[in-house]
């Protein structure tokens, strides 16, 4: 996987880390967020028109967020690491 695209916030109600790969010739973009109000890990992939088409949804996998947009940064982050590393693992497997 190559990554071609990263940012990370970590800033109190909206925290997120974003990725955008490619694989297999195909661009993903990747989304572990952690928020007032939920948790979401999402993975995209790029379609020929350029647009995002959503191919993974939170629900679709059993990897949970745990963390609360409360707790210290350093915990948030290592949760939404595991996040991102966990939807690469999905899309190794189906791509």
């Amino acid at each position: 996987m190559k990554l071609l695209n990263r940012t990370i916030q970590i800033n109190g109600n909206s925290n997120y880390i974003r990725e955008i790969i490619e694989f297999n010739n195909k661009k993903f973009k990747l989304v572990a967020d952690i928020h007032n109000g939920g948790r979401n890990l999402e993975a995209y992939i790029m379609v020929d028109d350029g647009s995002w088409k959503m191919v993974i949804y939170k629900d679709d996998i059993q990897f949970k967020l745990t963390e609360s947009y409360v707790v210290k940064d350093s915990r948030m982050n290592n949760d939404l690491e595991k996040g991102i590393k966990e939807l690469k693992k999905i899309i190794k497997n189906i791509y």
